[in-house]
């Protein structure tokens, strides 16, 4: 039974994220992040700070900047591949003044219209600060935030040895600016994601070439995919038997498989003819619907992999 903590106190208003984790009994995990948005009592939004309202393209629907625990309030995620954050900063004023947009000590750009863009891109990650510098006076403290970037995920297999083999997989070369809190394989399989840790084994029972997926969450929720193929040598052998279920021949997914090839035997009468075979597109629950009503009818099938075909399951005949 997964175990819930709750952590009470004052929160400040504003755009705030949730995160919940669980993990099993195995101690596999999950990691869910919402953002919510606290207003003041009568539901309106908190006054902007320093007389300056900062929107951004990087983060949610309504596009404010969210504030995470023991970090700046982050603008959005940039990184190679994704389209870059555009920031916005508005004031009422209309003239006096200059936005003077840093990164340290280093002004970047400046403006003197009262609404001022600035896109960010995958080279500007890390901690950034906007300042309404008036003509006259001293300014407001300068509002600072941050741009997230994207974690990148890489792994690396072990030995391949002829299936049935367990390759060992280390994703310890995934990077990130906080940390990874997540990472998730899939073994090539249809859509059987599994969680765990930066180091997976998977046993491959059947030869082929295998699309091995790693996933990588960072602290911020931002993910990152890797793709890599495994090509697992060995001989094809027979796939095990299928079942009918009416007139409807079924078998188990056979992992590596590109195609199926079902072979229809039709014997009893002079309409009982067998039709040549068929090929079957792979999915999760591989199936074949027979006719023939009143001939008996047996069915068997083969994998194809890496364009070879392989021997015929043993033939099963229809009740």
């Amino acid at each position: 039974m997964p175990e819930i903590e709750f952590l009470e106190g004052t929160v400040p208003l504003g755009n705030r994220e949730v995160v919940v984790t669980v993990r099993d009994a195995h101690g596999a995990q999950a990691v869910e992040r919402v953002g919510i948005r606290l207003l003041e009592p009568d539901g309106t939004p908190p006054a902007p700070t320093g007389g300056v309202l900062v929107t951004t393209t990087g983060e949610g629907e309504d596009g404010y900047l969210v504030s995470t625990t023991g970090k700046l309030p982050r603008a959005g995620t940039v990184g190679a591949g994704r389209p870059d954050v555009t920031v916005t900063f508005a004031t009422q004023l209309t003239s006096g003044f200059t936005w003077e947009l840093r990164r340290g000590a280093t002004v970047v750009a400046t403006s003197t219209d009262p609404t001022f863009q600035h896109d960010f891109g995958p080279a500007d990650a890390g901690d950034w600060s906007i300042s309404l510098v008036p003509d006259v006076g001293t300014p407001d403290p300068p509002y600072a935030f941050r741009l997230n970037a994207a974690p990148v995920a890489s792994f690396a297999a072990g030995p391949i040895g002829t299936a049935p083999t367990t390759v060992d997989f280390d994703a310890s070369g995934s990077t990130d600016d906080g940390s990874i809190v997540f990472y998730e394989w899939n073994f090539g399989f249809f859509d059987n994601w599994t969680g765990g840790g930066v180091n997976r084994s998977n046993l491959f029972t059947h030869p082929g070439a295998y699309n091995v997926v790693l996933t990588v969450t960072d602290d911020d929720g931002a993910k990152a995919f890797r793709t890599q193929t495994a090509a697992v040598p060995g001989t094809l052998v027979a796939p095990a038997v299928g079942s009918f279920a009416g007139n409807t021949y079924s078998w188990n997914p056979v992992p590596g498989a590109e195609k199926y090839r079902v072979r229809v035997q039709v014997s009893g009468g002079s309409s009982c003819n067998s039709p040549a075979p068929y090929e079957i597109n792979i999915s999760q629950s591989p199936s074949f619907a027979t006719a023939y009503p009143g001939c008996t009818v047996s069915a068997s099938h083969a994998v194809q992999v890496s364009g070879t075909w392989g021997p015929y399951s043993p033939s099963v005949t229809r009740p």
